[in-house]
């Protein structure tokens, strides 16, 4: 397999040959090999090619190729080794799951008063009618959920959205979630795919809005919930972040996950960070800043884990890439505290599955607002899902 490199050097002065080149394949995340190339002596301003031989690609993995131009002896600023530019290519793209895995039982399911309730020989899980929350997701006896799994579209400003009026332009979704309308639910049984779905048809008054969030559950318990937002008419403004939050027990606390890191990046700040399977604790996880803001979004997510100390827990799999960020406290104590030390740290671990979330900006602090390319078109259909599975 060849591989054709452009290199472009924008130094005044150093040709290329002042620095060493190497290269490494990352096969679902995880290294599998890698070598060294040689751009030969490109001069300041100019461009030349290279050819990299790489490995044979496994066929059911994503491939991704990263390339660096590393120091080849000390400076003054840096050792021998040094990194001082480096890019990465998806060779191969990621097989994203479309459905749930094939089942061998049929699950049932019972509607009690307010709650549908599907359940297999070793789990049950609790939909709650009237506002299309998942309220319990229980598995060989351990509780999964602390807070709901609920349609969530508000983030929680950062210092350079105060100055431009970021609460007063998107204001009206950060209680668009609560004060959803529930107007349908359909339960069916699909004895074919040996599933059960539940659909939910919302109102969210952000304007002519049309909002449906479907759950389904195989006989071994994974639920696949996708949610799909259609705009009928009106101005509707930006979407703060397009997604769903729930609370998990705090004894999850080791967050694993597939995608760009390891540390947080967002639609407009992301391409110097790498895809790769990277893990955190979640006090190492989260970012600490001075002034309390959004923080520790991780994008192009492809799996979460959220493990024990014994490595059982929760799997996330996204039906696309992912953007998803996991808290010891709530929206609500991040837009109280005035200090990083007024945080709580909460039994419970706040955690945020997002498809799109709106940009940091930041081109100034003082007015200027988030490329329109960075941020989540109100006025735009939009839909994505993703797949629960215990560990």
């Amino acid at each position: 397999n060849e591989f054709r490199l452009k290199l472009t050097n924008l130094y005044d002065f150093t040709p290329a040959s002042d620095f060493d080149y190497t290269w490494e394949m990352l096969f679902n995340g995880v290294e599998g090999a890698s070598g060294t190339f040689s751009a030969g002596n490109i001069l300041p301003g100019e461009s030349g090619e290279t050819v990299i031989q790489l490995p044979d690609m496994p066929k059911d993995k994503e491939a991704v190729l990263r390339v660096y131009a590393i120091l080849k002896e000390d400076k003054l600023w840096a050792k021998k080794g040094f990194t001082v530019a480096g890019e990465q290519f998806v060779i191969k793209p990621y097989q994203f799951p479309t459905e749930l895995s094939k089942s061998q039982t049929m699950p049932s399911v019972n509607e009690k008063g307010a709650d549908i309730v599907v359940s297999g020989k070793d789990f049950s899980i609790d939909i709650d009618k009237s506002n299309g929350v998942l309220k319990s997701y229980k598995v060989n006896g351990t509780e999964y959920i602390v807070h709901p799994l609920e349609p969530y579209f508000w983030k929680v400003m950062n210092d350079n959205q105060e100055r431009n009026r970021y609460a007063e332009r998107l204001g009206p979704w950060k209680d668009a979630a609560a004060n959803r309308k529930v107007t349908d639910v359909k339960v069916d049984k699909d004895t074919k795919e040996k599933q059960v779905s539940v659909r939910f048809e919302m109102t969210l008054h952000v304007g002519d809005v049309e909002y449906a969030l479907t759950y389904k559950v195989n006989g071994e318990g994974e639920i696949y919930v996708f949610a799909d937002y259609k705009p009928l008419s009106g101005k509707i403004p930006l979407i703060p972040k397009f997604g769903m939050r729930m609370a998990i027990p705090k004894k999850y606390s080791n967050i694993q996950w597939y995608g760009r890191g390891p540390q947080e990046n967002y639609q407009d700040r992301k391409s110097g960070y790498f895809f790769g399977v990277y893990e955190k604790p979640l006090d190492k996880f989260i970012t600490h800043y001075i002034s309390p803001q959004d923080n520790a979004n991780r994008c192009d997510t492809r799996w979460i884990r959220f493990m024990s100390d014994k490595n059982s827990g929760l799997l996330i799999e996204g039906l696309q890439p992912l953007s998803f960020r996991a808290w010891p406290y709530t929206e609500d104590d991040l837009e109280k505290a005035k200090h990083d030390y007024q945080l709580p740290d909460r039994d419970f671990i706040n955690v945020n599955i997002d498809y799109k979330v709106h940009g940091v900006g930041g081109n100034n602090s003082w007015g200027k607002r988030t490329l329109p390319q960075y941020t989540n078109d109100g006025n735009k259909p939009w839909s994505y899902g993703f797949i629960i599975k215990p560990l």
